[in-house]
């Protein structure tokens, strides 16, 4: 039950992201996602390396979070709104703020060498080696890594609209 849960979180997680205009909204269904992630982990506490593996992801998740959302606020309040419009052109007008967002964002999506990589890489590492034991374990180790590459699309959607999107707000005022 607690494997299918997971899956499900992953999968309904992620594919709600993709299809959200507001950041904050985005975050939320990624979170539902990540909570799949760590789901995976605790299924795989057979041995202490999945406890670890837990522990150190909901860490750095819970770390990045609070540095997406305490930037998703700074943009919110200086554009009026949280949508991907409101990151269009970020780079230009708050460098730094993009540079840390794309971090964050980066760590949340996997990416090495970024916490957030290590990780998954640590859950994924503590489920598969469950494997022998619960061949079913390595169909969600699959539901996971298909999850991981879902978020890409929906993270690099936001690093777009910060550095490849034209700013639509009057900077001549």
């Amino acid at each position: 039950v607690l494997a299918v849960a997971a899956a499900l979180s992953v999968i309904v997680g992620n594919l709600a992201a993709i299809a959200q205009s507001s950041v904050r909204r985005l975050l939320a269904y990624s979170a539902v996602a990540h909570a799949g992630y760590a789901l995976v982990g605790v299924l795989a506490n057979q041995k202490s390396e999945g406890l670890v593996s837990v522990l150190y992801y909901v860490t750095t998740y819970a770390v990045t979070t609070v540095g997406v959302f305490a930037i998703v606020g700074v943009v919110q309040e200086r554009a009026g709104n949280d949508k991907l419009s409101a990151f269009a052109g970020l780079s230009k007008r708050e460098p730094v703020l993009a540079f840390c967002l794309m971090i964050f964002l980066l760590s949340l999506a996997g990416i090495p060498p970024l916490a957030g990589f290590f990780g998954k890489f640590l859950l994924l590492k503590a489920v598969i080696e469950q494997g022998a034991a619960y061949p079913a374990y390595y169909c969600l180790a699959g539901v996971a890594i298909i999850g991981v590459v879902i978020s890409l699309y929906y993270y690099f959607g936001v690093l777009r609209a910060i550095y490849w999107s034209e700013s639509t707000t009057d900077t001549a005022q």
